[in-house]
């Protein structure tokens, strides 16, 4: 009964392991894939919640312009962008 009882522990531990890491993986793909598709005059939202339009892409450092008013501009990295829109 007992070989049983610890062949189930493995198969839940794996099974927890393989979608943990599943999900983690697509995260990652679905984050690069909006890193690369970032264009000027895209509207955009950063990590901290900050709302702005894309000025300028600088790929040298991979950085973004973002316009948030007016008069007022700031430059994140492509990684502190958490979504479009």
């Amino acid at each position: 009964m007992g070989a049983y009882v610890q062949y189930i522990y493995f198969f839940f531990f794996f099974l927890m392991f393989t979608i943990i890491f599943y999900s983690f993986n697509k995260r990652k793909k679905e984050q690069m894939k909006l890193m690369d598709g970032l264009k000027t005059g895209d509207k955009v939202v950063t990590i901290g919640g900050i709302k702005g339009t894309i000025v300028k892409v600088n790929e040298e450092d991979n950085s973004l312009d973002i316009k948030i008013d007016n008069n007022a501009k700031m430059t994140v990295i492509k990684s502190a962008i958490a979504r479009k829109g």
